[in-house]
């Protein structure tokens, strides 16, 4: 059997992706590093991406990414920092003295003769405008009006925008849609595929069924049995998150690729243990416990 170091450094050790996927995937989950970097090598690039992405809600894992980041930037700073200068030995040369400049005081200021008053000027008279003037300023009183209106109109516009687009997003929060950085092919395929357009009239009674009868999304139980506790307990908070909340709020098609994550671990953990028989996969210690209502 290959050692995991001899897998890690044959897929995970030459991409730093992967090896931050793993970091983050050993803060969540409870199995061996061997089996998380198995589990990452037989992930194909876009699922990696988009478990990167996932794994992004939780709080534990933000913080752990920002203390690696924290860490590799002052290990880079310390590398690059200039080394310290030497201090020159032995006394110091003789300073050459500066020549003293003899300071002059300014000559006193001649006082200016006042002028003497003469005869009082007449005041200009205010001539009355003209009817060009008047046309001018009627003019430059209606563009000042025009602008005023396009200014308001403006306005109007852009906040009937801001309205459309929070609107909309939302209804593509509600089916896991994040419109940044997404190009409009890859929305309308999401949408098709997860929103009531798409799909039968029967899927379609199906999932409103579902809605009517669910209180509350239940954890996939893989979850529950690899993660940690305090990733088991974010993701519960991040469930119950309001959905305009896009990333913070874990929708169902998030929480089942976590899951399908999970379900390959604990797969590769059982061809790792060996041959077992049925009643052992199914029953066996991995296995919840059933436990008898009071």
């Amino acid at each position: 059997m290959a050692n995991w170091r001899d897998d890690a450094s044959s897929g995970l050790g030459r991409s730093p992706s992967d090896e931050s996927l793993v970091q983050d995937l050993e803060q969540f989950l409870k199995t061996p590093r061997e089996i998380v970097c198995q589990t990452v090598k037989a992930r194909g690039k876009g699922d990696k991406k988009e478990i990167r992405r996932i794994l992004g809600h939780l709080p534990m894992i933000v913080e752990g990414r920002q203390a690696r980041h924290s860490c590799h930037s002052s290990a880079a700073q310390t590398a690059l920092a200039p080394p310290a200068e030497t201090e020159r030995s032995g006394p110091p040369g003789p300073s050459t003295p500066r020549a003293s400049s003899s300071r002059t005081d300014p000559p006193p200021a001649m006082p200016r003769a006042e002028a003497a008053p003469g005869p009082s000027e007449p005041q200009p008279t205010a001539k009355p405008p003209t009817k060009a003037a008047a046309r001018v300023t009627a003019r430059t009183r209606g563009l000042t009006r025009l602008a005023a209106a396009e200014t308001e109109r403006q306005v109007a516009l852009q906040q009937a925008q801001s309205e459309s687009t929070s609107r909309h997003k939302e209804r593509l929060a509600e089916i896991g849609v994040d419109p940044e950085g997404m190009t409009a092919a890859n929305i309308l395929k999401l949408y098709w595929t997860r929103s009531d357009g798409g799909g039968s009239s029967y899927r379609r009674m199906t999932e409103k069924a579902g809605r009517d009868l669910e209180v509350r999304a239940t954890t996939p139980r893989c979850i529950a049995e690899l993660a940690t506790p305090q990733g088991h307990q974010e993701i519960r908070e991040a469930r119950e998150v309001p959905q305009s909340q896009v990333h913070q709020f874990l929708d169902k098609w998030e929480i089942d690729k976590l899951a399908d994550f999970c379900r390959t671990s604990k797969t590769i953990m059982d061809a790792k243990r060996g041959q077992m028989s049925l009643y052992t996969s199914s029953f066996g210690p991995r296995t919840k416990q059933f436990a008898r209502p009071p």
